[in-house]
């Protein structure tokens, strides 16, 4: 089974780099979040592939 590097990334205006995980961490598990968007890179590295879960299924 191939090996898979996955980011999700956001910009927080927040007061401490602990608060800003925070809130990351509170939106990205809202369910009536947009944050479905992730970054896969392939093992190697060589290949990136952005996925939009919304476009495939409702979550």
């Amino acid at each position: 089974m191939p090996l898979y590097k996955v980011t999700w990334e956001i910009d927080i205006d927040a007061e401490t780099p602990k608060a800003a995980a925070i809130d990351a961490l509170r939106i990205q598990r809202d369910s009536s979040s947009s944050a479905t968007v992730f970054t896969v890179y392939s093992q190697k590295g060589t290949t990136t592939h952005t996925i939009d879960l919304n476009e495939i299924t409702p979550i």
